[in-house]
């Protein structure tokens, strides 16, 4: 895959869970991008986290549209457990000053802030993996946050419909 976007790292959107995606004049405009888990030899406390984190957003659109797209990848220097609650930053692959903080409190929900030059900006929270991970990927990409480009068609063709 171009740009180094592991695509490997999401559920497959053709998969039974929300399309997660929206629809404008029957053009795909934004995905959200639901993680697998993290899966770290002798760190099963990690398995409450995602392999890493990505939101897009369109440029323009075209047969498929351009996206960009910021991935997020997990510090696993960062990981706390504070009295049952998981906490740990991702970062930016990309570069920049931004990062994800995703918190699993012991009550079972999850809940992230990101963070621009160390400021929580922009919340997301649900009740389960999917729908936490469908509100905060929605969220987008802010035109300041560092990512890569990359056509709607290349997204697609990392998740080839099921037969």
């Amino acid at each position: 895959m171009s740009h180094n976007i592991p695509f490997e790292n999401f559920e497959n959107i053709h998969q039974d869970i929300p399309r997660a995606f929206s629809l404008h004049k029957m053009k795909l405009i934004t995905f959200a991008f639901i993680p697998k888990r993290l899966e770290v030899f002798d760190r099963p406390e990690l398995n409450d986290f995602p392999r890493s984190i990505l939101f897009a957003n369109t440029v323009q659109l075209g047969r498929y549209g351009q996206y960009r797209l910021s991935l997020y990848e997990p510090d696993l220097s960062t990981y706390m457990n504070l009295n049952g609650q998981q906490q740990m930053l991702y970062r930016n692959a990309h570069g920049g000053n931004s990062q994800v903080k995703v918190l699993r409190h012991v009550e079972g929900y999850y809940s992230a802030a990101k963070v621009f030059d160390g400021v929580e900006n922009e919340f997301a929270s649900g009740e389960s993996w999917k729908s936490f991970f469908l509100y905060l990927s929605l969220l987008g990409r802010r035109q300041d946050e560092a990512g890569v480009e990359v056509l709607g068609g290349e997204i697609l063709d990392a998740y080839p419909p099921k037969p």
